[in-house]
């Protein structure tokens, strides 16, 4: 049988017959000649390796990089969180309770109330637990947080003038009210979706008020007081963030303020001569509200 037969086997048809090309064998080839015998073992020992390469990279590493493709703070990694916190209070209700003997009696006075304020909307001493504040948090793989906070509220000074007729005016020098605090604190931040997190959070606070006054009585001997008051109490501020793009957001949420323990001091100055007066301070404080919060 000749070659051509061999490659073109003849196959019968009715109409005659047809020669069949047959694919060509691997030395025929030239494509496949060029592929040399066991490339095909060598291709699939490098696929192997590189999916055990892949494979051997830890599943946290891999957790966390798909959790930092998110908006959320909580990605595995180390961030610092900068806010400012409580600068609107949805709800606020404040109590506050002041204890002092006088004689062989005990007076307890109690004042309490609710209100709304949007920043500075409040009298000094129930403001101690809603003025707005700066915050820095740390964020640990783990996630834990730790930071703190710092309340802070100045008056700039001022006169107050009072006019008589007929007798001419006397001007002395305003009310001025001094706030100033520090809440250290621990929390834990949680991811609940590329949008929300949950981030409560729990420390002590230390605050500390100064407010003086003064005023001519009618003798036109100056008076001088002089409110020093001292707070520690337990704030629990379990918060909801809202994260809609990267490293941004705002929370809102409850906040309660356990009074610990507290003091109110005043001195009065009439003249030459000087009186004080020491008394128990506890003021516990409930209220929803809203900061705005950034995160590098």
């Amino acid at each position: 049988m000749s070659e051509n037969s061999q490659r073109f086997p003849r196959v019968m048809y009715p109409l005659g017959v047809v020669a069949v090309p047959q694919p060509p064998t691997f030395k025929e080839a030239p494509l496949m000649r060029s592929v040399k015998p066991g490339t095909s073992v060598r291709i699939g020992l490098v696929a192997a390796v590189c999916a055990l390469a892949v494979s051997a990279i830890p599943r946290e590493a891999r957790a966390q990089a798909a959790a930092a493709a998110s908006n959320g703070i909580a990605d595995g990694s180390l961030h610092l969180v900068i806010s400012a916190d409580r600068l609107m209070d949805v709800f606020s209700y404040t109590s506050t309770t002041q204890k002092f003997q006088n004689g062989p009696t005990t007076v307890e006075t109690t004042t309490s109330g609710p209100g709304i304020s949007l920043l500075l909307g409040r009298t000094a001493r129930d403001n101690f637990h809603s003025i707005p504040r700066v915050s820095g948090d740390v964020v640990l793989p783990t996630p834990i947080t730790i930071g703190g906070s710092i309340p802070f509220a100045a008056g700039l000074g001022g006169t107050r003038e009072t006019k008589q007729t007929p007798g001419g005016s006397r001007s002395v020098d305003a009310p001025n009210v001094t706030i100033f605090g520090f809440v250290p604190r621990v929390g834990y931040l949680l991811n609940l979706s590329d949008l929300f997190s949950f981030w409560p959070r729990a420390g002590v606070g230390i605050y500390s008020q100064s407010s003086t006054s003064k005023e001519v009585n009618n003798n036109g001997v100056e008076v001088k007081t002089t409110d020093t008051t001292t707070a520690f109490s337990l704030d629990l501020d379990p918060q909801f963030v809202i994260h809609p793009v990267p490293h941004f957001g705002f929370s809102f949420g409850p906040l309660i303020n356990i009074p610990l323990s507290g003091k109110v001091e005043t001195e009065t100055e009439t003249g030459p001569t000087s009186n004080t007066v020491k008394n128990d301070l506890s003021i516990f404080h409930f209220g929803i509200t809203a900061s705005l919060l950034g995160w590098f």
